[in-house]
């Protein structure tokens, strides 16, 4: 893609693939005025130049980057597809599916991630100097947000994890302390990857027939999915929607919630409680039914006083 011109009017020029070009004012950290770069592949120079650019001119790029994605994905906005479905375990699915899940390993993560929330990446990388047994702290490297945050640990969660410490003391160690380590002798990696999680995640659920699924996802522009991928309503992400929505639904407090589920808003934090379906038809049924049975009782009354009011009329009507 190129894109040219004065930085007043170089966004409103024709668009075309390939490379990006921009043209800026010449300087002498911009020696032939052109800033460009492959695609997937950031240079240094080219991060350089962008560091050495000015805000406006940032904001004019950035503008215009965003009008082009708009553009070319007019038609693909992100819209939910599983609407007031629960994506998170419920307590009977929670305990199928660590019954069912063999791996010691495995096991261990889906522990922690259900019980403080973790992100499947978050759990990969816990090692012990990450861990205060005094405070009963674990430390959360957040890669998502680029972040570090702390999380209480549980007893459950201190005794699984002091337990497992203690009999792979030795193999941590090897892997530079990470809990999770790796088994893999053709892998680089000291831990598990996320990927080998997600996996070992469906093949506990096809055990336990927890592999429903609702939707196909629109892969259609990625060359490395073959036909349509399924959208299944339980993944690893469910372990933390089942840990939020326990939180808020025993604190009922939002603020609190949303500080547990380590998010920047409350709207993030929206998304990940669940109400279920039946406690929906409660409510409704709460609300409504004490107005349909008063209705119902003041019609039983008005028919009482009706009848009497006709057996009045009658004997009124033979004495004349």
């Amino acid at each position: 893609m190129e894109i040219s011109g004065s930085w007043r009017n170089w966004y409103r020029t024709p668009l075309a693939t390939g490379r990006l070009r921009v043209r800026v004012p010449q300087s002498p950290s911009f020696e032939s005025g052109v800033l460009s770069c492959e695609f997937g592949v950031l240079s240094e120079e080219f991060l350089e130049q962008l560091n050495s650019l000015t805000k406006w001119k940032l904001d004019s790029l950035s503008k215009a980057v965003r009008t082009v994605i708009r553009r070319k994905y007019k038609d693909k906005k992100w819209q939910s597809k599983y609407g007031n479905m629960n994506k998170g375990f419920t307590e009977s699915e929670l305990k199928c599916f660590l019954s069912a899940c063999k791996h010691p390993k495995a096991h261990l993560a889906f522990s922690l991630m259900a019980h403080l929330g973790l992100r499947v990446s978050e759990a990969c990388a816990i090692r012990t100097f990450d861990i205060d047994w005094v405070k009963n702290k674990v430390r959360i490297s957040t890669l998502k947000a680029n972040t570090g945050d702390f999380q209480h640990l549980t007893p459950r969660v201190r005794t699984l994890l002091a337990d497992w410490v203690r009999i792979h003391a030795k193999r941590i160690e090897e892997s530079d302390g990470y809990v999770l380590y790796s088994d893999n002798p053709t892998s680089k990696r000291l831990n598990i990857s996320p990927n080998w999680l997600r996996n070992e995640f469906r093949m506990v659920c096809h055990i336990c027939n927890l592999n429903e699924w609702y939707d196909h996802a629109d892969d259609t522009r990625n060359p490395r999915i073959d036909g349509k991928r399924r959208l299944h309503r339980l993944t690893t992400h469910s372990l933390r929607h089942y840990f939020v929505t326990k939180c808020y639904n025993h604190t009922k407090n939002p603020m609190v919630t949303q500080k547990l589920a380590r998010h920047r808003n409350f709207r993030s934090t929206q998304t990940y409680i669940n109400v279920d379906l039946e406690k929906l038809g409660q409510v409704v049924q709460d609300v409504f039914a004490p107005e349909s049975e008063k209705q119902k009782d003041d019609m039983i009354e008005f028919m009482k006083m009706y009848g009497k009011f006709q057996q009045m009329k009658q004997i009124i009507g033979g004495g004349q």
